[in-house]
């Protein structure tokens, strides 16, 4: 089994079940097992576009090194693929440049599983023919042979209209699977903002993989998470706290400490800066810049660091 098709397989594996029966026709019909898959092309699409998802997620999990922040999200899980783990990992995947980058430029699904067509089976001997049936038992009446040759042709009149009114097979390379623009994918282009980190000016740097600008250096004193929320709020140009998935976009998962990048970030201290992402009425994240882990079970009276972002 080739590395991809692991990826595919294993991705099916979060799927749900009512997927997982559409993916096992749908794969039978690509290797070539059966001639067309009993089942509607709506019904195939979706899957297709809830299998590019899974395949993502089974990426950004199989990464080396993973995410921090991916890793903290799943410390708990016990690595069986499930609905809950599924709805818990994929947002963070989604909106995680780190966990999309982890799948770029794949063979479409498709394309993997044809090549996975079993070998072809060779054919059985030819049977010898049986000596010729006594002359009392080669009798055979004309109107027995008429009945039969009309059996025939109406068994194969039907199976010729059963057929032709079948649904059209559709080509699954054919054209790409609609996605709601709701749903990010790993296919999905980046925005064109340009390349990496770019200084606007002393005070701001832009993301090109997600047109969000950055504080270039952080605030001043250190805050509980309702004062940092005040705090960018002040800044006034529609600055605010980073989300969870925002702050961990920037973190450099190799290299020297601190995990960020020093030229686009000059300055940055070894400490936890405040997320806007909520955990409970008194918690919140944080995203420590002295490791890159993320911790979701900061006090929101804490006083820690933060950077602003706004669109």
């Amino acid at each position: 089994m080739t590395e991809e098709l692991r990826q595919v397989t294993e991705a099916a594996r979060w799927l749900d079940e009512d997927d997982r029966a559409v993916f096992a026709l749908w794969r039978r019909e690509i290797t070539g097992e059966i001639d067309r898959a009993d089942v509607g092309a709506g019904a195939v699409q979706r899957m297709r576009t809830r299998l590019d998802r899974c395949r993502s997620l089974v990426a950004a999990l199989d990464a080396e090194p993973r995410c921090p922040v991916l890793g903290h999200t799943v410390s708990l899980w016990d690595g069986e693929p499930s609905a809950e783990w599924r709805g818990r990992i994929e947002p963070h995947v989604r909106d995680c440049r780190t966990c999309l980058n982890r799948l770029r430029g794949e063979t479409p699904v498709d394309r993997v599983l044809a090549r996975d067509k079993p070998a072809p089976v060779r054919a059985a001997a030819v049977a010898p023919v049986p000596a010729a049936a006594p002359a009392s038992r080669r009798g055979i009446r004309l109107s027995e042979v008429l009945v039969s040759v009309v059996v025939v042709l109406v068994v194969v009149a039907g199976g010729l209209t059963a057929y032709t009114q079948m649904p059209k097979r559709s080509q699954p390379v054919a054209k790409p699977v609609a996605v709601s623009p709701s749903v990010t994918t790993a296919a999905s282009p980046s925005p064109s903002c340009g390349a990496g980190l770019r200084a606007l000016s002393a005070d701001e740097v832009r993301d090109g993989a997600t047109c969000l600008v950055w504080q270039r250096r952080i605030a001043p004193a250190t805050y509980t998470f309702a004062g940092a929320r005040t705090y960018c709020a002040e800044l006034g140009g529609g600055w605010r706290v980073p989300t969870r998935n925002e702050l961990a976009g920037i973190v450099t998962v190799a290299g020297p400490v601190p995990t960020i990048d020093r030229k686009a970030f000059p300055g940055t201290p070894e400490a936890a800066f405040w997320t806007s992402t909520k955990v409970t009425a008194t918690q919140a994240w944080a995203i420590d810049f002295a490791t890159g882990e993320a911790a979701g079970d900061t006090a929101r009276s804490s006083r820690i660091r933060v950077r602003c972002v706004r669109k």
